[in-house]
């Protein structure tokens, strides 16, 4: 049975960890992201783009290229709405995420041994051979004002739960759509001036770090980390923009090895598993990164979006053990 709701994402706790709190000698809040119903962060841009479009047509059929959160999101989105949804996804896909994307009935289509290819044939072919009728709703996993605008609702809800402004905001950084999302919400929070963001990427798959390096938008030409959710090949225009000239925002890289060591030690700490794209913002934390990124006092309150993802087995958290 599925319940129509108003919208597909919901309010995410914002909890204080006494145990990241303890290690860098101020106060660190965790916005659990990963609570929402797809596990991740993902729902609230991808919901938001849904639920936008969903009366679009009596016969809207989403559309995404996506075999990880995103996907996850957009397949949780339309079944919340009851409306079908199709994910073409590269032929690196694990089976039990295509098995998840199945139980939440969405139509998963197999092409391509990589994202690129599995977005180019779900774009020129599969859509455009859709009937006259059915109005197919093309859902991009993170280049989208319409995401980012979904995304931006969780810094509204940090101001009310924290009831103060952060003195920092911690987060993973793979296309953008979070952290365009985050800028967008700080921007109207009136914090962009003020309030510090540390992006993180792993060594691997650093777009952002190597983009503003350049002064410009850069194609990574290989991607090779653990945190397979941070790697894409390039980050959004929106993204650069909002990094080099619209905020105070910091550019920081950590190893695999500091991820997933955080991936471990947050299941540890709050019970919860995540992934290691996840575990690289969290590392800022566990690794005792802060002190020299900005200026901290005991009073002081940090924010860590701990931006959720469902590709770590429970079976896999003991590789990752320090």
């Amino acid at each position: 049975m599925t319940v129509k709701h108003s919208q597909a994402y919901v309010q995410t706790p914002l909890i204080e960890s006494p145990y990241l709190s303890a290690i860098n000698g101020c106060n660190v809040y965790l916005k659990l992201e990963n609570t929402q119903p797809s596990g991740s962060f993902k729902l609230r841009g991808l919901g938001t783009l849904v639920s936008q479009r969903v009366n679009s047509s009596p016969k809207v059929h989403f559309f995404t290229s996506s075999g990880g959160n995103a996907g996850l999101a957009v397949a949780t989105a339309a079944r919340s709405y009851q409306k079908p949804c199709t994910v073409v996804v590269p032929s690196t896909t694990k089976q039990a995420m295509i098995r998840r994307l199945e139980k939440l009935g969405a139509e998963v289509i197999v092409h391509g041994n990589q994202w690129s290819e599995a977005d180019r044939y779900l774009r020129e072919e599969l859509m455009t051979s859709t009937p006259d009728n059915v109005d197919a709703v093309y859902c991009h996993p993170f280049d989208d004002p319409v995401v980012w605008e979904g995304h931006s609702t969780m810094v509204d809800e940090i101001a009310s739960q924290l009831n103060a402004k952060p003195d920092a905001v911690i987060l993973s950084v793979g296309g953008g759509g979070l952290y365009n999302g985050v800028i967008k919400g700080m921007e109207r929070n009136g914090w962009l001036d003020s309030v510090p963001v540390i992006a993180v990427e792993t060594e691997g798959a650093p777009t952002l770090h190597k983009s503003i390096e350049a002064g410009k938008n850069i194609v990574l030409p290989e991607i090779k980390t653990v945190a397979t959710s941070l790697g894409a090949a390039y980050v959004t225009k929106t993204t650069l923009d909002n990094a080099m000239n619209k905020s105070q925002t910091k550019s920081v890289l950590v190893t695999d090895k500091e991820a997933t060591s955080a991936v471990y030690q947050f299941a540890d700490d709050h019970k919860f598993v995540i992934e290691p794209a996840c575990g690289a913002a969290l590392a800022i934390g566990y690794e005792d990164k802060l002190k020299g990124l900005v200026d901290l006092k005991p009073t002081s309150n940090v924010v860590v979006i701990v931006c959720g993802g469902c590709a770590v087995p429970v079976d896999q958290l003991a590789s990752m053990k320090p």
